[in-house]
């Protein structure tokens, strides 16, 4: 349902997961095994695995907005995703120090940091609706 408030940052959460696929997180110098140096970019379409957690990630994200009628199923699915974007900065640092020899973090390296904002904020949301439906069964 679109006008709840979680819905809007889930949704969010998840166009910041898919911007980082294409958009660089870092650039700089990879040095191969043969010593040639070339400037490479850092996004989540770098290797199979960062392919694999940015789409788990927003594919889970974005599958959490419709299931607002099975808020603990909605919170799963939030967590699972802000495990696999924690799991995606990892990989993002672990490549770095590894692979690079020189570079910089790119601004839209910000982008996997603020989508766990958002779903920690749409989790807070969702139970928040959880405790105001059970306040008003409460009552009855």
């Amino acid at each position: 349902m679109i006008q709840r408030i979680q819905s809007v940052w889930l949704f969010l959460s998840a166009v910041m997961v898919w911007l980082t696929w294409k958009l660089p997180v870092y650039t700089g110098i990879m040095v191969t095994e043969n010593t040639n140096a070339n400037i490479q970019t850092l996004n989540g379409n770098y290797d199979w695995l960062n392919n694999l957690l940015t789409m788990g990630s927003g594919v889970l994200t974005f599958a959490a907005i419709f299931l607002f009628k099975n808020r603990k199923l909605q919170i799963r699915f939030a967590a699972a995703s802000i495990l696999l974007q924690m799991a995606l900065i990892t990989r993002y640092i672990i490549v770095v120090n590894e692979k690079f020899s020189s570079g910089t973090y790119s601004l839209t390296s910000a982008l996997i940091g603020i989508s766990v904002i958002f779903s920690i904020q749409a989790i807070r949301s969702i139970l928040r609706d959880q405790k105001i439906l059970a306040e008003s069964d409460r009552l009855r």
